[in-house]
């Protein structure tokens, strides 16, 4: 009888809320992030309605969940879950992130901004491209079908 231990790495939970969200392609983006990093996570897609937003934001966090992306049709509604927000979410009048710390949510927008990345000081720049902020990080650039948005064509 083998008595060797098995040791399971937690998976961290993140995933985008929207109303339409089947067009994302933030979970082959994502995907790649934390094969590159070696993370263990998992991203999901949320279709849902308006009427559902709150029920659906407190549930992730209660399984747990470490963050989300909020999209239309959400960006303004969500403000009035967070329990802190960044300066310009206060200013924009939006969240489209939020992330579970504490019992708390805490909203910002990340919008047309660069966004660094918790682990590996990656920096992001739109969604198909990396650089390395340290100089020790390769370089990741994932390239997407022009047919098919959600299909990586090539890594680098």
């Amino acid at each position: 009888m083998d008595k060797t231990a098995t040791v399971t790495t937690p998976i961290d939970r993140y995933g985008v809320m929207g109303d339409p969200v089947s067009h994302s392609r933030s979970p082959v983006i994502h995907r790649l992030f934390a094969l590159h990093t070696q993370q263990s996570l998992q991203y999901e897609l949320l279709q849902v309605p308006p009427e559902k937003l709150e029920i659906a934001v407190r549930q992730f966090q209660r399984m747990g969940g470490k963050g989300l992306n909020i999209t239309v049709p959400h960006k303004t509604e969500v403000l009035r879950l967070v329990d802190q927000m960044s300066e310009r979410a206060a200013t924009a009048g939006a969240v489209n992130t939020l992330s579970f710390k504490g019992g708390e949510i805490y909203g910002a927008s990340l919008a047309n901004q660069a966004i660094i990345a918790a682990a590996g000081n990656s920096v992001f720049q739109g969604p198909a491209r990396a650089r390395d902020t340290t100089g020790r990080r390769p370089l990741v650039v994932v390239r997407f079908d022009p047919n098919d948005p959600d299909r990586p064509i090539s890594t680098e």
